[in-house]
């Protein structure tokens, strides 16, 4: 027999014990599953294997080519705090096996494809330890900032994901008034005469040192998520006039109070309403 023929026979016994509890625990010996990759490849038989476990995970389980991302640390730069729930190639395998021929080739090719969107879906939305970090402000920070730059649209998983507001509150509540960071929104959310009314205003980190693009990218994605500028004109009319139940907490919370009593009266008189 030809030595391309005894190659592939090999390739095929080989095939049908990847599945073998023991074989699975020897490929997850770092130094092992490097001889096993470089021996395949070399061979121009890893194709074969692309969709077996036999390729290490960043957490050192044995996944399928097309179930891991192949580089995190380009596609999903910001977001080091989430790696544990994100399937990718280990690091240390990548950068070893970068320096083989065909490699790359084969990468393209067999790796998951990275989407942006499909990998927030897939993987850190469905995490509640993923979504327990982004009541961090410093993550949540870095993760809405990247939602904007690869224009995620959360849609209706929007409601999972906590944002912070200007005092510190990590929150899911995207039913109550909702504005961006401004010196009067954050005011009246400590005015007396609110009462047991929800005003949540974002916390004005999520565009510190930011660039004009970003600033953008970051209104568009708040703006989809309910978030409105604050006017206060515009909050007396379609707010404190028109919304029903709102005025009934405010009338609850000023009926025996003469201090919030007076500075309602004296907060809505101080504007000039057409």
């Amino acid at each position: 027999k030809s030595t391309s023929s005894k190659t592939s026979k090999s390739s095929d016994d080989v095939l049908g014990k990847c599945e073998n509890e023991s074989f699975q625990e020897w490929l997850t010996d770092s130094d092992n599953n490097n001889l096993f990759i470089e021996h395949w490849l070399k061979e121009g038989e890893l194709s074969k294997f692309a969709k077996k476990k036999v390729f290490i995970e960043y957490e050192g389980e044995l996944f399928s080519a097309d179930n891991l991302y192949y580089d995190f640390d380009t596609n999903c730069s910001g977001l080091e705090f989430l790696r544990e729930y994100i399937a990718h190639l280990s690091p240390t395998s990548r950068t070893r096996f970068e320096q083989l021929e065909d490699w790359e080739s084969f990468a393209d090719q067999y790796f998951n494809p990275f989407d942006a969107t499909k990998m927030i879906e897939r993987y850190v939305l469905p995490a509640e330890g993923a979504m327990e970090l982004l009541t961090d402000l410093d993550n949540s920070v870095a993760f809405y900032q990247y939602l904007a730059v690869h224009d995620v649209d959360l849609k209706t998983n929007s409601t999972k994901v906590p944002y912070i507001t200007e005092d510190d509150v990590h929150s899911t509540d995207y039913q109550c008034h909702r504005y961006f960071h401004s010196e009067a929104a954050a005011n009246l959310t400590k005015e007396s005469w609110i009462g047991e009314n929800t005003i949540h205003v974002l916390n004005h980190c999520y565009y510190e040192n930011v660039s004009e693009d970003l600033s953008e990218s970051l209104t568009t994605l708040f703006t989809r998520l309910g978030f409105k500028e604050f006017d206060k004109a515009s909050f007396i009319s379609s707010v404190l006039v028109d919304d029903a139940a709102f005025k009934q907490n405010i009338n609850t919370a000023i009926e025996d109070d003469f201090d919030s009593n007076r500075a309602f009266v004296e907060y809505v008189f101080d504007c000039d309403v057409q």
